[in-house]
């Protein structure tokens, strides 16, 4: 009885649909802001590269360690430059997250913290110091959180925000209509057999072919470029490869069965593994075209993943290792600093003012990372790392040392985390046992510790902006999870 109801309900909202053209209104195009005016780059300046992989566990990396899956392409690029070993992000969530990599800003500097936030024009970002140095500033997003909506194109003097497909053949206006959204919604949950990773996000096939196209094009030829390209794998849904229609989305499984995790772990395993393939295609492209050895790339991820580790699943909603623990991998140009690794601590507010000292800039000095040094030296001391969140209502602050490490939750949060945890990360890196009674001389040091970092983290915070965004994009938020139907 129930699913005949539901094979009706669907019906009626299909015939509906047949209005669509008629009633739905058109909606703007966001453009990206007009780039600062560009300047003239120093002879030599080197192509700049930099790879935002979305959801990527350093320690899913063989590179990193781990051995249920091997990643030879991310693997020959740390043999050709530099792995950092303790690399922190931000935030566990995207915006919030990527906003810090392309401003080199805390989120409560930038201000690109909550889901309705943009990332206000008061930020400067690397795309904007680069284009003053006279950097072509290039970006491809493949994620709703930092598409043009946001405010994340400004700098960039193209951004090609790489857009996944409209459920049922819609168009984005008749996206602005309740009825698309209860369709959507009702396949999603009920009625979804095949799924098509083109309605979540675009796969990194994809990604290359459009970077190809680039790289064919006028304006491969104006340089010296930076090159910003967002890859979605392994981003839930998490696919089988090859694809087969076969994967698990957030929006259909919000909260999975316990038993659930190693199914969903070897699914993410596998994207990771199609990532790393369609790298090594990147990466032979480059060669063949004589671009890799004189340009910088840069590796990274916005933030990990859960799998149940701590009772819960995907991101966002805690500041655990699992979620902040994330790659970074940079090969300077011409060959330098051929296979180090790096130990000491350091953060995704570290990677603009690096690359930008690199190609001979002055990183603005509201920037809050340091320059890491690329010549196998040791970067500037460290003595933890800061991550904070404000996100569906669990407001955390999260303190790391190499030793130690207390993370902060608001009273009553909805993820159910206790107002303070301290963990020793030397003995216990899965962060299992809470000592924050047994420890309590610990416990003071990352008290004061997060308390300093707390009042660093805002020393930059100025007015915020938010936006109202159009019905298109809420709904290719609420298909990647971030916004409740």
């Amino acid at each position: 009885m129930f699913k005949a109801l539901l094979i009706g309900t669907l019906l009626v909202l299909m015939a509906g649909s047949l209005g669509w053209m008629l009633v739905a209104g058109a909606i703007g195009s966001h453009e990206p802001p007009a780039p600062p005016p560009t300047g003239t780059a120093a002879a030599g300046s080197p192509n700049v590269l930099l790879v935002v992989v979305d959801t990527l566990r350093a320690d899913h990396l063989s590179s990193y360690g781990y051995s249920a899956i091997r990643t030879p392409h991310f693997d020959a690029l740390a043999a050709d430059g530099i792995r950092y070993s303790h690399m922190f992000s931000q935030a566990s969530w995207t915006r919030a997250s990527i906003a810090t990599i392309l401003s080199g800003l805390y989120p409560s500097s930038h201000g690109a913290v909550h889901k309705a936030d943009l990332l206000p024009a008061r930020v400067e970002t690397i795309a904007e110091v680069l284009a003053k140095g006279g950097y072509h500033t290039v970006g491809f997003p493949n994620n709703i959180n930092v598409s043009p909506a946001f405010g994340f194109g400004q700098g960039f003097a193209e951004y090609h925000y790489l857009a996944p497909d409209l459920f049922f053949h819609a168009d984005e206006a008749a996206a602005e209509l309740t009825l698309y959204s209860g369709l959507r919604l009702v396949r999603e949950r009920f009625f979804a057999r095949y799924v098509d990773v083109n309605f979540y996000y675009r796969p990194a096939e994809t990604v290359v072919a459009r970077l190809r196209e680039w790289f064919d094009g006028p304006n491969a030829k104006r340089v010296p470029f930076f090159l910003y390209a967002h890859f979605m794998d392994p981003h839930d849904p998490y696919m089988v490869h090859p694809f087969n229609g076969v994967g698990y989305a957030r929006v259909a499984f919000p909260n999975p069965p316990a038993d659930m995790a190693e199914t969903l772990r070897k699914t993410y395993d596998g994207e990771i593994v199609y990532l790393d393939e369609n790298l090594g295609h990147l990466i032979d492209d480059l060669k063949r075209r004589g671009l890799y050895d004189d340009m910088m790339i840069v590796v990274t991820a916005d933030h990990g993943e859960e799998f149940h580790e701590h009772g819960g699943w995907w991101h966002g909603t805690t500041l655990y290792d699992e979620q902040i623990g994330v790659p970074l991998i940079v090969k300077p140009p011409h060959g330098a600093a051929k296979g180090t690794v790096v130990d000491d601590l350091v953060t995704s507010l570290d990677i603009a003012p690096t690359i930008l000292r690199r190609v001979g800039l002055a990183p603005p000095v509201a920037m809050q990372g340091h320059v890491l040094p690329l010549d196998a030296t040791p970067p500037p001391p460290r003595e933890n790392v800061f991550a904070e969140e404000d996100f569906e209502g669990n407001v955390l602050q999260a303190v790391r040392s190499k030793t130690w490490k207390l993370v902060t939750a608001n009273p009553g949060n909805p993820r159910g985390l206790a107002p303070e945890e301290l963990y020793d990360v030397a003995g216990d890196a899965k962060e299992t046992k809470n000592l924050s009674v047994e420890r309590p001389t610990e416990r003071e040091e990352m008290r004061a510790a997060l308390g300093r970092a707390s009042i660093a983290a805002k020393e930059h915070a100025g007015s915020g902006a938010q936006t109202d965004v159009d019905a298109a994009t809420k709904e290719r938020l609420k298909a990647l999870g971030y916004l409740k139907e």
